[in-house]
């Protein structure tokens, strides 16, 4: 942090002593940084007021001693996060998207993101009610849980989960549970203060996957795997094998927890982007896939990256037409 000063100096002097007051502004140039590395633009340093009022004393010819009191503020100032989206995009698979949570200011995330795409199409499907790392329970009945843009009657409860949105007419959604670890596990995860790193034990949630069959004949996935090794693993192939009996060109999208090149080595799909998505602040492995059969034949061609600094991952773009 530097400071810059500007003072208006007043000394009022008599016999051995002097009075000394002093008024100006602290002008503040901060480096902010979140408990996730990033720095946000949305804040800005800003000016202060400075005030001191001090008394000099000489002791002796060799000795003055000074003492008083100071006042300074050094502020900062802020507005809105605005985060312009500059992509064209057909088809949009979101993660871990909250449904009138608190946290996120009581919106259907899905809803508010399609809009703000210019996406006339969408759907909800919350894998558990309550708050993930709070007090929750599972969905009971998903085909009366998702929620569309068509949807007349929601639910007023809060939830958690996948979400999809699109400028292509949906023919038909499927629904798939695919279950959860009943143990969890210790995950690594940054400290508030983005001093280094910390275990903390994470009980696993319900996953599912909402697929969507479109009318340009298209059908995707959408899922978000278990991070427990192995239980993510029978969830792909679980996912794999109902994708089977769809119709339509296949693509499996979304977070699947497994790294490297995993899910196209334990699974019928192959991985048409190469990019490390997590963490966002500092990417060093790959969780995020957009993925086709292996017998597909595509051409594809990767989007820039984008980080956003509102999530922990780096999302993933790609244009591609089925050939």
């Amino acid at each position: 942090m530097k400071r810059i000063l500007l003072l208006l100096l007043v000394s009022i002097s008599s016999f051995a002593q002097s009075y000394k007051f002093s008024v100006g502004s602290n002008i503040t140039s901060f480096v902010f940084t979140n408990s996730a590395g990033s720095n946000p633009s949305f804040l800005r340093p800003s000016s202060g007021l400075h005030l001191s009022l001090s008394r000099e004393s000489k002791l002796s010819k060799s000795f003055l001693v000074d003492y008083g009191i100071n006042y300074n503020q050094f502020n900062n100032v802020g507005d809105v996060q605005n985060i312009p989206f500059s992509y064209a995009t057909d088809f949009i698979g979101i993660q871990e998207v909250d449904y009138l949570q608190p946290r996120s200011g009581g919106i259907n995330q899905t809803k508010v993101i399609a809009e703000k795409l210019g996406l006339k199409h969408w759907a909800y499907l919350p894998s558990l009610i309550g708050t993930p790392g709070e007090r929750w329970h599972k969905v009971e009945d998903l085909e009366k849980s998702v929620i569309t843009e068509k949807s007349k009657q929601v639910s007023k409860e809060k939830s958690y989960g996948i979400g999809i949105a699109t400028n292509v007419a949906i023919k038909k959604l499927y629904l798939k549970s695919l279950g959860r670890s009943w143990v969890g596990m210790p995950l690594l995860i940054p400290r508030e203060d983005a001093k280094g790193v910390k275990f903390i034990y994470v009980k696993d949630e319900p996953r599912i996957a909402l697929i969507a069959e479109l009318e340009n004949g298209v059908t995707i996935a959408n899922t978000h795997l278990s991070f427990v090794p192995g239980v993510n693993v029978f969830q792909l192939n679980r996912l794999s094998s109902f994708m089977k009996d769809l119709p339509g060109d296949e693509l499996l999208i979304g977070d699947l927890n497994l790294p490297g090149n995993l899910p196209t080595k334990v699974s019928g799909f192959k991985s048409l982007i190469s990019h490390s998505t997590y963490p966002s602040w500092k990417p060093s492995i790959q969780f995020d896939y957009i993925m086709v059969r292996k017998s597909a034949q595509v051409k594809v061609k990767p989007l820039p990256t984008l980080n956003t600094s509102i999530s922990d991952h780096v999302p993933i773009g790609v244009q591609l037409k089925f050939q």
